[in-house]
């Protein structure tokens, strides 16, 4: 985990521990009801150490919140993203996938139907899962919607 990104995570975890009265270390600790231990938290504390997706996620729950929401830059309303930064997002994460998850992806997305008007919408979806577009239709893999 960069720097930068140690010290957002750090940041929202004590702003959402004091929110719950989990200020401390050995408090938040506890609520993790042992899934981290006092002395990593108190790292985690000191901006230092590189936290498991394990930890993130108990210390998200003991301080009430989703885990993304411990990543989360300060000012982002999550509630009010536009279409089109929640369509970059998915278009980003699809990119990541390796090969062979995009193409089960592809396949499970059979039902998505994107609207027939928009074809690059459509073209860049199928771009980021590495799909051909040899429909010519208006959903994700050229079906027609039930």
């Amino acid at each position: 985990m960069s720097d930068s990104l140690l010290h957002l995570f750090v940041s929202n975890l004590k702003a959402f521990g004091i929110k719950k009265g989990l200020g401390s270390a050995p408090a938040l600790a506890k609520a993790t009801k042992g899934g981290v231990g006092k002395s990593t938290v108190g790292r985690y504390f000191a901006n230092d150490g590189n936290p498991s997706l394990d930890h993130i996620e108990a210390l998200a729950t003991a301080v009430g919140v989703a885990p993304w929401e411990l990543l989360r830059p300060p000012g982002m309303d999550d509630r009010r993203l536009s279409v089109e930064q929640a369509l970059s997002l998915v278009i980003a994460t699809i990119a990541q996938l390796p090969q062979p998850a995009r193409k089960a992806l592809s396949e499970d997305l059979g039902l998505l139907a994107v609207a027939p008007g928009d074809a690059e919408t459509r073209a860049r979806v199928l771009q980021a899962m590495g799909v051909q577009d040899a429909s010519g239709g208006g959903n994700l893999l050229g079906k027609e919607a039930a």
